[in-house]
């Protein structure tokens, strides 16, 4: 193989790996938006995990029909609110 068909096939690969790693610009709009869901889950996580694993969604449903909710319930409520945006 001569130096040329080398660089060629370099070139391609180079080409490659910076499109499926969503590194070239075209990607950029892209991997904005995964990076914002990716921080959004990661925020998620993050307070379910201070809550020691426990999100129940009937829980954080409580007291929406008008009847009081405990002071949990709303913190981790707002929590959710404020990582949804």
């Amino acid at each position: 193989m001569d130096f040329e068909t080398l660089l060629a096939h370099h070139t391609r690969y180079l080409a490659h790996v910076t499109s499926g790693l969503l590194l070239d610009p075209a990607s950029a709009p892209l991997a904005a938006e995964l990076g914002a869901i990716l921080a959004c889950a990661e925020a998620l996580c993050g307070a379910v995990g201070r809550w020691g694993g426990d999100a129940v969604p009937a829980l954080l449903a409580e007291g929406w029909g008008g009847e009081a909710v405990g002071d949990e319930v709303e913190r981790r409520r707002a929590v959710i609110r404020e990582i949804r945006g």
